[in-house]
């Protein structure tokens, strides 16, 4: 192979490498949104990032946490009635453990709850138990904050749940590492910098160890010895306190529970320390100093630890029953699961009839709960405006003021005016509200709220109820909220002997579900804002905008091109020079003009100011310049009309430049922002790249619920440029010949 067919061969690979190695760079971006719109919302914050999924896996681990049964879980979709209604009543139930899950919601599958051990007890022993803790209490001193919680320590199941969660609690339980040994610490550094201060300070000051002039060598050695041997006793002590104090350091890092092992070990190195009680003349009064300052704290703090290995052997050895079923299994229920027991639940329920056939039950299921609130708000704003006899302005105030009446029990027509505000009074008395037909409103709100919380509770627990697989006999049901919450009710059993079991979870997919988790992303994205609205808006906008666009420009350019009139040059330079002013300094005339002309918010201000275009007159005039004149003049002596030889002949031999020019006011009308954000207000008007904001919010932003938008709103344009690539690279090579 000679030199210069081997230079040429290297050459053409660089650069076919350069061009596959540019095509990567200019795909990553694209690729990596379509990766991030498959992730959860967990995986969005890894570090490194990764190119992978876990929903793309048959089987994942996911993180539960331990709370109290009082925990309400996930409330977030819950009305403010709702939640005025959930609030209600007491909602403690001494048989109920609570789970939440601390990560992705699983929304199908087979969850699988794995317990180490399940160890119980008999109901009444937790009363023994909870006498053996406060006799510890009284037996030995501990810190403040623990003495206290015993100290409210009743001989029930909730008082003890409280008392569990205040001791284990991830977020503030006093035994978490950054509680219990970061307050330790402080009392050791607190003791370490008294002894310095009491050796720099008060050692010389001590009146009893004072040597005066009046005593004999005998008592002033004798009180140097005592001083020298203090002075070495406290940094002694110093020393082993700072050795404790970097123990405590080491142990108190991270998040978690004090484990029984650090426990130990900081217990044995308390006990290495050895506190001397004085007993002779001179240091015994030093004894009290020590004792307030330092010996105090440091029992308090260790009789505290050792409760805890104490507590945790006690509430062991109570427990006498132990489970050979570890397990509790059960489906995810779908859809179709959900709307079947929550008909079936809806119909046995006390709720008034003429409400249960008000509910659509063809609808979605998840969407029910807020078309039953919907509906029943608005019965109830039509039956104020009927009874009060005011205008719709001014219903929102008379609501307040009726919601406000609904919580008092004992408000009548006579001391109705104690429980209103000046400005609510003034109110009434400029609509000439009849006082008693509020009380009547505030009557029927109480109902409502009633039938209101009947039907949140029976969707919430028809819904939520799953099908047990395998569960140990005394589990009585698993309700599984909001993919959220994870509610066990055990039978005739109280949940605090459960406090201390905390399973391991696992869901499994089948192939169909694992294909459901991946575009899982696409389906909240889509639901989460009115997008089939979106989707027909910037259809419609891009395509009416570029329809004009293209009947305009083309007789422009035709005049450009082919007619002949005074100043056609100058005025065509004009038009190229408007190209030179930026979109944005436009803005505010453009608006203005569309304000006076009362359409913002409509098709209109969305599709006209967008319908002429410099570059596109440009464009096809360049096109119309390579087409002969003969063809015109032959035309002409034909008869035709430049009409006709513009729409018969110039615009199909321009093909490539006019599907170019359209091409571009597409895209461009299609991926328009910050217009349309200006000139409109409602959502129904909105397209789709103002409706991506929908997932930006103050508390941060929904990337891969973001991503998966973003992709399905550019695939239109995606699929169009693959068809019409070959008219677009022509029209773009052939628009500048000239003929």
């Amino acid at each position: 192979m000679s030199w210069n067919k081997f230079a040429n061969t290297m050459g053409t690979l660089i650069v076919y490498l350069l061009v596959i190695g540019g095509a990567i760079v200019m795909a990553m971006p694209f690729a990596w949104m379509v990766v991030t719109s498959f992730k959860t919302g967990s995986e969005i914050a890894q570090w490194p990032p990764r190119w992978t999924s876990k929903n793309f896996k048959s089987e994942i681990s996911v993180n539960i946490k331990n709370v109290p049964s009082t925990t309400l879980g996930n409330q977030g979709s819950l009305s403010l009635a709702e939640f005025r209604a959930s609030q209600s009543g007491d909602i403690y139930n001494p048989y109920k453990k609570v789970f939440i899950v601390e990560d992705d919601p699983i929304k199908r599958g087979l969850v699988t709850l794995t317990f180490t051990k399940i160890n119980y007890a008999d109901n009444e022993n937790i009363n023994t138990l909870i006498k053996e803790i406060k006799e510890y209490n009284a037996k030995f001193p501990l810190i403040k904050e623990l003495s206290n919680k015993i100290n409210l320590l009743e001989e029930n199941p909730q008082s003890f749940e409280n008392f569990y969660f205040g001791l284990y609690s991830s977020s503030n339980g006093l035994f978490k590492k950054s509680q219990i040994l970061k307050s330790m610490d402080k009392e050791i550094k607190n003791s370490i910098n008294y002894i310095d201060k009491f050796l720099k300070i008060s050692l010389n000051r001590v009146p009893y160890l004072r040597v005066k002039d009046t005593d004999n060598s005998v008592i002033k050695n004798e009180k140097l010895r005592k001083k020298d041997e203090l002075k070495n006793y406290l940094l002694k002590l110093k020393n082993s306190l700072s050795d404790v104090s970097a123990l405590i350091e080491k142990y108190s890092k991270g998040t978690g529970i004090i484990s029984n092992d650090e426990i130990a070990h900081i217990i044995e190195k308390l006990n290495s320390i050895d506190f001397v009680s004085f007993t002779d003349m001179y240091l015994r009064n030093v004894n009290r100093l020590l004792e307030k300052n330092i010996y105090n704290s440091i029992i308090y703090n260790k009789n505290s630890l050792k409760f805890k290995a104490f507590f945790e052997n006690k509430f062991n050895d109570v427990q006498k029953y132990t489970s050979n079923d570890l397990t509790i299994q059960f489906k995810v229920p779908t859809k179709e699961i959900m709307k079947a027991n929550f008909l079936k639940k809806l119909e046995s329920s006390d709720i008034p009839d003429e409400l249960k056939n008000e509910i659509d039950k063809n609808i979605d299921i998840l969407k029910i709960k807020d078309n039953f609130v919907l509906n029943l708000e608005h019965d109830f704003n039509d039956q104020a405006l009927s009874i009060l006899n005011i205008n719709s302005e001014d219903l929102s105030r008379a609501l307040m003021i009726i919601r406000s009446l609904s919580k008092i029990n004992n408000v009548n027509v006579d001391n109705i005016n104690n429980y209103l505000n000046t400005f609510d009074l003034d109110f009434i008395n400029e609509k000439n509200i009849d006082k008693s037909k509020l009380l009547k409103l505030s009557s029927i709100r109480n109902d409502y709220n009633k039938i209101l919380e009947k039907f949140n509770k029976v969707y919430s627990d028809s819904i939520s109820i799953v099908n047990l697989t395998n569960a140990p006999s005394f589990i009585d049901k698993v309700y599984y909220r909001n993919y959220s919450t994870i509610e066990i009710y055990y039978k005739d059993l109280y949940a605090v002997w459960f406090l201390d079991d905390i399973p391991t979870m696992k869901a499994n997919f089948t192939p169909t579900e694992i294909f459901a988790n991946v575009f899982q992303n696409y389906v909240d994205a889509w639901n989460a804002a009115p997008f089939s609205k979106y989707y027909i808006n910037t259809l419609f906008m891009a395509t009416s905008t570029t329809i004009f666009e293209i009947i305009i420009a083309a007789m422009a350019a035709f005049a450009f091109a082919k007619l002949e009139f005074w100043g056609k040059n100058i005025l065509f330079t004009l038009f190229l020079a408007t190209m030179m002013v930026p979109g944005e300094v436009m803005l505010v005339p453009n608006f203005i003009t569309i304000s006076k002309f009362r359409w913002l918010d409509t098709y209109y201000a969305l599709i006209i100011p967008w319908i002429v275009s410099v570059f596109a007159i440009f464009l096809l005039r360049q096109q119309f310049l390579t087409i002969p004149n003969d063809l015109w003049d032959a035309a002409k002596i034909d008869g035709s009309s430049s009409w006709r030889f513009l729409w018969t002949v110039m615009v199909p031999l321009s093909k490539p430049a006019l599907i170019t020019g359209a091409l571009l006011k597409f895209v461009g009308s299609w991926n328009a922002f910050l217009w349309v954000l200006i000139v409109t207000k409602s959502p129904e008007m909105r397209t789709l790249a103002v409706g991506l904001q929908t997932f930006t919010t103050e508390s941060g932003t929904l990337y891969n619920l973001l991503m998966a938008a973003s992709t399905f709103s550019v695939i239109p344009i995606i699929i169009l440029f693959i068809f019409m690539q070959k008219y677009f690279v022509a029209g773009i090579a052939r628009s500048g010949l000239k003929g």
